[in-house]
């Protein structure tokens, strides 16, 4: 169904009542929902069936039916009213201004966030957002200590959900190589932060619980060096499942290695600040993260950008 520029199709009065017939699929029905005469009802289909060119009803008294060109408008004409909706509503509220200062985990940090950061701040021009990428427990650190206003990480330990919102779940896993070899008999081979992890911890608890012994092989301050570490074969490190990186592989099942429990990232607040200005900010990550699930993958490093499963996988 093609439509020009101008066509009814923008006329909010028309396509809600089309919206109203399909639905009640009367005629009368829909004039008395409506609030207005049979006549005018009828005439306001008439009107944009000859726009359009194509006939959206059967009107064979006394029922009425929809064609298939019909069925087919009914979810064009409630997209199109959703976002005549969303603009009534933007430009009615007063626009969001000030500063947000929001805390992203920096294992969040290459999931594609800084692009709804980008999307939202060009939408909102007098927003300015000052992003802090630190680890998971000394972003709760710091908004408890009131130096941030919105955090991205893991559920803090505590975190009962009332200053929070759930964006995902996953399983903790151990990655590593593809073909990292496991033997049962030997301490597992661990790459680990250097700074207090929530769920690395929990993690190596769980190991530590099933009688799995584990040593350390490497450490290093911050994510990308510890993905750096287990690509150069050091030993293994423990994630999210969706936050494996490209190039490395969820090793759980092999060797014997465990499933090492649930992982919940949040996003937190606390009270105060501007109000109006967080909670869009948190209906529009969340959003992000429900409508993309793929871009919560990381992306590959630049070391493999020339290798030919890096260009098989364009970025999320």
């Amino acid at each position: 169904m093609h439509f020009e520029a101008g066509d009814t199709m923008s006329d909010p009065i028309q396509l809600r009542t089309f919206l109203t017939v399909a639905r009640t699929l009367s005629f009368t029905h829909a004039a008395a929902e409506l609030g207005v005469q049979q006549s005018t009802v009828s005439q306001r289909i008439r009107k944009l069936e000859q726009s359009l060119g194509r006939e959206f009803f059967t009107r064979d008294t006394p029922t009425v039916s929809l064609t298939p060109d019909g069925e087919s408008l009914v979810g064009l004409a409630q997209q199109i009213l959703r976002e005549h909706l969303r603009a009534a509503e933007h430009f009615a509220a007063p626009p969001l201004c000030g500063p947000l200062r929001f805390g992203l985990a920096e294992e969040l940090s290459e999931t594609g966030t800084t692009e709804m950061l980008a999307e939202f701040v060009e939408d909102n021009p007098a927003i300015r957002i000052e992003l802090t990428v630190r680890s998971s427990r000394q972003l709760t650190t710091m908004l408890h200590n009131g130096a941030l206003d919105l955090v991205y990480s893991e559920r803090a330990h505590g975190d009962d959900g009332s200053t929070s919102r759930l964006a995902w779940q996953d399983e903790l896993v151990l990655v590593g190589q593809p073909h990292t070899p496991i033997d049962p008999q030997r301490p597992l081979p661990l790459v680990l932060p250097s700074y207090p992890n929530r769920a690395v911890m929990r993690g190596l608890r769980t190991l530590s619980g099933r009688g799995r012994p584990w040593s350390p092989t490497a450490t290093s301050s911050d994510t990308n060096g510890v993905w750096a570490a287990v690509r150069a074969g050091l030993g293994l490190a423990v994630s999210a499942r969706r936050l494996v990186p490209y190039g490395l592989s969820d090793l759980t099942g092999i060797g014997r290695l465990p499933a090492l429990g649930e992982i919940e990232f949040v996003i937190a607040t606390v009270p105060g600040g501007d109000r109006d200005l967080k909670a869009s900010f948190i209906e529009e990550l969340l959003l992000y993260v429900a409508d993309a699930p793929h871009r919560l993958v990381l992306r590959p490093d630049r070391s493999g950008a020339c290798s030919p499963s890096a260009r098989r996988r364009p970025y999320p």
